[in-house]
This record gives C-alpha cells, sequence and structure tokens, in this order.
C-alpha cells in the first residue's frame, strides 16, 4: 500500500520554467533544475503550485536544519497536475 516510484503527473510537450517571487499560471508540480539532470528522479527537490500561487525561494539548512540563507531560483514545471 505505498506509493508509487513516479511522481503523480501528466509529461509536458514544452518546458515552463517560474521565478521565484512570480505567480503560477499553470498549476502542476515544479522542481528545481539544478538538482537534478533526470526528469523522473523522484528525490529532486520538487513543490506543488496551483494558480496564483507565488514561487518560493529555496532554503538553504545547516546539518541540524537551522536557517542559513535562502536562494532565489528559476523552478521547473515537471508534470501538470
Amino acid at each position: 500500500m505505498g506509493l508509487g516510484k513516479k511522481p503523480l503527473g501528466k509529461a509536458l510537450s514544452k518546458r515552463i520554467k517560474l521565478k521565484t517571487g512570480e505567480a503560477c499560471i499553470v498549476h502542476g508540480r515544479y522542481r528545481d533544475p539544478a538538482d537534478s539532470a533526470d526528469d523522473e528522479d523522484a528525490s529532486a527537490l520538487s513543490v506543488v503550485l496551483l494558480p496564483g500561487d507565488v514561487a518560493p525561494y529555496r532554503l538553504q539548512l545547516g546539518s541540524h536544519g537551522e536557517y542559513q540563507g535562502r536562494k532565489a531560483i528559476s523552478w521547473e514545471l515537471a508534470a501538470e497536475l
């Protein structure tokens, strides 16, 4: 009764990018393209955004989870929901 190995969502025909601070238009699962070159990598950092949501910063955390900073990135739509 576990989850599948691949995240849910339909494959895309073109790449859609969303910069930190921009409002989302296409609802779906966005990932950091610098995190992994493999589109099917389930361990890559991803976030689900709905229309109107604002793309978040990527947080930089220490070894114990303490906040060290944030980084503005360009999120890439990995799967449309």
